[in-house]
Parts: C-alpha cells; sequence; structure tokens
C-alpha cells in the first residue's frame, strides 16, 4: 500500500511538472526566424538637415535682399525590411527605404514657381537587431543600420535660367539608422511596432510587421 502511494504521489509529481513545463512554455514566444515589415518614418536625416538649410537660406536671402523665396515640401521616408532571426533574441537583415523631398522657387512679389527640383533617395542598408526583452504578444528593441543612399536630382527650368547650371544629376552617400527604442506589439504572426531614434528612416517610425 506504501508503494502504491508512492507511486501515485511520484506520478502526480510529474504530472504537476508536465502542466507547469508546458504553462511556461505556453508563456514564451514562438521563434519565428522570419520576419517582413513596411513602415513609413517621419523626421529624416536628410528632412532635419534639409530643414535647416531651408532657414539658413532664407535668412541669406533676406540679407542680400533676394526676390526669390523656396517652398519645400517632405513626404517622409516609405520603407520595407527583412530579418532572419537567429534565435529569439538576434536578428540581421536589410532595410530598403525610398524618401523625396521638392523645392519651389517662387517669385516672392508674384508667387510665380521659377524652378522646381526634386530629389529621390533610395537607401540600402544592412541591419542589425536585439531584442531586450520578448513576451508572446509585446517586445522591446534596438536596431542598427548602416548602408547607401542613392540621390538622384531632377530640376524643372520655368524661366529664363541657363539650363547647363541645372542638369540632373546622380549622388551616393551614407545612410544610416540608430533606433535605440523600438516596441512592437500584436498577435504573434502579425505585429504593429513603433521606432524612436534617427537616420535615413526617421526619428519616428510606425509599421507592420509578419513573422513566419
Amino acid at each position: 500500500m506504501k508503494n502504491l502511494f508512492k507511486k501515485i504521489a511520484i506520478a502526480a509529481a510529474a504530472f504537476s511538472f508536465t502542466i507547469s513545463a508546458t504553462a511556461q512554455d505556453s508563456a514564451t514566444p514562438e521563434f519565428y526566424k522570419h520576419e517582413v515589415g513596411v513602415s513609413y518614418g517621419a523626421l529624416t536625416n536628410t528632412d532635419v538637415i534639409s530643414g535647416f538649410a531651408s532657414i539658413f537660406g532664407e535668412v541669406f536671402r533676406a540679407v542680400l535682399g533676394s526676390s526669390e523665396e523656396v517652398e519645400s515640401h517632405y513626404i517622409g521616408s516609405f520603407n520595407a525590411e527583412y530579418y532572419y532571426n537567429f534565435n529569439k533574441t538576434i536578428g540581421l537583415g536589410g532595410i530598403v527605404g525610398f524618401e523625396n523631398i521638392g523645392y519651389d522657387y517662387n517669385d516672392k512679389t508674384t508667387k510665380v514657381t521659377n524652378l522646381k527640383e526634386n530629389d529621390y533617395y533610395i537607401s540600402i542598408m544592412p541591419a542589425f537587431k536585439a531584442h531586450w526583452f520578448n513576451f508572446p504578444h509585446v517586445s522591446m528593441y534596438s536596431k542598427v543600420g548602416v548602408g547607401l543612399t542613392i540621390d538622384h536630382t531632377t530640376y524643372n527650368i520655368k524661366d529664363g535660367r541657363d539650363p547647363s547650371n541645372y542638369s540632373n544629376e546622380t549622388n551616393c552617400m551614407f545612410a544610416f539608422q540608430m533606433s535605440p527604442v523600438c516596441i512592437e506589439a500584436g498577435a504573434r504572426h502579425l505585429m504593429g511596432f513603433v521606432e524612436l531614434g534617427y537616420g535615413t528612416q526617421g526619428m519616428f517610425v510606425f509599421g507592420l510587421r509578419g513573422k513566419f
């Protein structure tokens, strides 16, 4: 009889351990190797630099008494990214982004646009991502991306300026994104995310991410 009670106690203990382990496992987020996301970013580094340049340009033109003013147009960045996760903490992947900034050079008096300039930016960055914590429906992480931006500039002349001074051109420049504070939340396979940082994608990035 004692052996029977002992066996029952061992079986109960084993069952309790199994239930506990299963509960803990269900509370641990599943490991998905692949992540694909799309996002929109505001206040990119090119937006910030262009904004300061426009302010100083306006001051400079005012001092010189210029009859021209510049109106800037910013659309932010549109991005797509992919990560391959080696484990629940570390992921490597890449980011592709697009951005456009436009400038209208207008006559102060007539408000007629004399020149239109457009900068089209395409950025490609390998990226690294590390999670600080990773729960089933919410996680916090940081990411860093470094790469290259292709800047294609076009001009549309509407007055008598010399076209040879405004030929279309393409340049390359350094691209980066540092986002130390990033939070994602949602279902296991589809999450929304918000990222705070600075760089090619922007200071504030919002998007959706699928995991599989």
